[in-house]
Order: C-alpha cells, then sequence, then structure tokens
C-alpha cells in the first residue's frame, strides 16, 4: 500500500505543468494536470481519508522532498 502510494505521488509530481506562486503569508500554488483522472484520484484520497486536496498534496510534496533527501545521503 505505501508503494502504491508513493507511485501515486510521485506520478502526481511528474503530472504538473504549469506552477504559479505568489507572495503572501504562505505560498501559493496552481497545479494543472495532464489528465483529469489524476486529479479524481486525488480527490478519492482526500474524501476517504477525510482530508483537504490541498494536506493530500502538501503530505506529496513532503514524501517526495524526504525521498530526494534521503538518496543524497
Amino acid at each position: 500500500m505505501a508503494a502504491r502510494r508513493y507511485i501515486l505521488w510521485m506520478y502526481l509530481l511528474g503530472a504538473i505543468v504549469e506552477i504559479i506562486m505568489a507572495k503572501q503569508n504562505q505560498q501559493q500554488l496552481k497545479i494543472r494536470f495532464f489528465d483529469d483522472s489524476d486529479h479524481l484520484k486525488l480527490k478519492e484520497i482526500a474524501e476517504k481519508e477525510d482530508r483537504s486536496l490541498t494536506y493530500v498534496v502538501n503530505q506529496a510534496i513532503k514524501q517526495f522532498l524526504q525521498t530526494k533527501e534521503s538518496a543524497k545521503a
């Protein structure tokens, strides 16, 4: 299950086409997907875990960054 989630997170990050960031108290991010099914999968995960889509995306990013840091060590 963890490997499956990791693959989905990696796929999500690979699906980012355009990023627009605005300087405010927190960074904002606009994500566009190559495929609508990716967005639907993430929404399903968020609903299943009773979390927001933003939370799910932030967790995916954190996991991706941790993986990159581990690979450097």
